[in-house]
């Protein structure tokens, strides 16, 4: 149509995020004057995203396994550094040309309590243009070590109760004694819990778990 046009602006890789003054001007031509128009133009970084699939419950020791990709709306996130963090246990990896990767977590056998810990991953894009991201995964650990200290624990208080409140006292008597004896055997039973094994994903862009 007369009196339309398009322009294709294209920034270096290293502006600026943030808001920019964007001037367009019309210069004088015959019988028609010129004019200016002056926008606002924000910079910002296509959000990156993240499909990961990774085991919810972890016996130790044990190797977790990883698997994944990353993209944003630019397509798959080429040569990006993954960073996994699980523990005191660590590992970095680089995506492939398609934005998947595969990476492993070594766990061995510690003295550390069996519970809910969090699998942290940060993305960091290749391109300038991609944001970065920081995701959490919650994953159950099953320390066998533990659970027989605790269970060992357990049996020796149940025995010193026993044998403590048993002197004078029918067998039967003395057992129900220790049973009821709350407060520290409630201490042991509440560390050996677990509850209901849960995932839980968290991201700075979109994720998508499994």
């Amino acid at each position: 149509l007369q009196g339309c046009f398009e322009a294709e602006i294209t920034f270096s890789q290293h502006i600026q995020i943030g808001k920019h003054s964007l001037t367009f001007t019309v210069e004088p031509r015959g019988v028609y004057a010129g004019t200016t128009y002056e926008g606002e133009l924000n910079i910002v970084k296509a959000p990156s995203e993240i499909n990961i699939q990774a085991s919810s419950i972890l016996v130790l020791p044990s190797t977790m396994y990883i698997e994944g990709s990353v993209y944003s709306s630019f397509g798959p996130l080429r040569g990006a550094l993954i960073r996994l963090e699980f523990g005191e246990s660590s590992s970095a990896v680089k995506t492939l040309s398609d934005g998947k990767f595969n990476a492993t977590v070594d766990m061995p056998l510690n003295l550390v309590l069996s519970g809910f810990q969090e699998l942290r991953v940060n993305v960091e894009p290749a391109e300038p243009w991609n944001a970065p991201l920081y995701i959490k995964k919650t994953v159950l650990v099953i320390n066998p070590a533990n659970i027989s200290l605790v269970s060992a624990a357990f049996l020796s208080l149940i025995a010193t109760l026993y044998t403590r409140l048993g002197k004078g006292k029918p067998r039967e008597e003395a057992v129900a004694a220790a049973l009821e004896t709350p407060s520290k055997l409630e201490a042991h039973i509440v560390e050996a819990q677990l509850s209901k094994p849960k995932v839980d994903l968290e991201g700075v862009g979109g994720v998508k778990g499994g």
